[in-house]
């Protein structure tokens, strides 16, 4: 009995330790976006930091960090201490399409970040000005084997989604 008596007493006795060891956050924290502001993820991150961060008790300041194909920033990211001071808000583009597409990351995507949360989910969408020649992806497909190398194409850089379709709709359509 002395000896359940003892522990409880010590456990007890540490718990006001434990509880200033476990009290987080103490100070800002950086959320680092591999994007240029107001581009990909910029609007979502600056729409819910406000409130993550009345909810934390600190200010959690945004760092845009673009370039690289989002090696900059990823990076940054996963050179800084793993304290739970840095977070990176990023998308598969980072994550999964860089390691295959460049053969010497400065970062690991399997070791160096730990997942947090997932704030969403993005859909693709293909357009085209109102005054191009084409009203279908069949007939933007005809015109480009007509007119090869005719048609002009956004992305936001090589490994990225839209890169990454470009590339698949060149190969899968035999167009240019």
């Amino acid at each position: 009995m002395r000896t359940i008596h003892a522990a409880a007493v010590a456990l007890l006795a540490a718990l006001p330790a434990l509880a200033a060891a476990q009290q987080y956050p103490t100070k800002p924290i950086r959320v680092i976006i591999p994007f240029a502001v107001g581009g990909q993820l910029d609007p979502l991150v600056r729409l819910v930091t406000p409130a993550v961060s009345e909810a934390l008790g600190q200010p959690l300041v945004v760092e845009n960090r673009a370039g690289g194909s989002t090696i900059i920033g990823m990076t940054a990211c996963g050179r800084a201490a793993p304290d739970g001071y840095t977070l990176c808000v990023t998308t598969a583009d980072s994550l999964s399409f860089n390691p295959a597409m460049f053969s010497n990351l400065p970062y690991n995507p399997e070791t160096d970040f730990a997942p947090v949360i997932n704030l969403g989910f993005s859909n693709g969408s293909l357009v085209a000005s109102a005054k191009a020649p084409f009203n279908t992806y069949k007939e933007m497909v005809a015109l480009s084997k007509s007119k090869p190398s005719s048609l002009n194409w956004a992305t936001w850089g090589p490994g990225s989604r839209p890169d990454i379709f470009l590339q698949w709709i060149k190969r899968h359509e035999n167009i240019d």
